[in-house]
């Protein structure tokens, strides 16, 4: 993150939050369930652009993705506890499902820098 601030180029630099579910198909007694396990990333990218580093999560199908929800909200505010100058944007990447919206709606707009508790661009 340091590196990110410290680069030359053009562009802000990006905190980039990515979420996204897998079907998965479950054969039981009773036949075939389809489940929704969720994964999410985050990434720094530096002023021209380039990605930095990645973080993943990976969680097993839970109705709502809570587990989910609370480890990538509680990533996201340390990463923006650790960035050493103002941050420049928060970029959210998604498919628009409905755990993914809902997100993005109840956290992520809502969400505050951890430190200023200025909000977030």
């Amino acid at each position: 993150m340091a590196a990110a601030g410290a680069s030359n180029g053009r562009h802000k630099p990006v905190v980039c939050v990515g979420r996204d579910g897998i079907t998965l198909r479950l054969r039981t007694t009773r036949g075939s369930l389809y489940e929704v396990a969720s994964t999410g990333t985050i990434s720094v990218y530096d002023r021209r652009g380039t990605r930095l580093g990645t973080g993943y999560l990976a969680y097993t199908p839970e109705p709502g993705q809570p587990t989910m929800s609370g480890a990538l909200t509680a990533v996201i505010r340390d990463v923006l506890t650790r960035w050493d100058g103002p941050l420049r944007r928060l970029c959210y990447v998604t498919d628009a499902g409905d755990n993914e919206r809902g997100y993005n709606d109840r956290v992520l707009r809502r969400l505050t820098h951890p430190r200023t508790e200025a909000a977030i661009e």
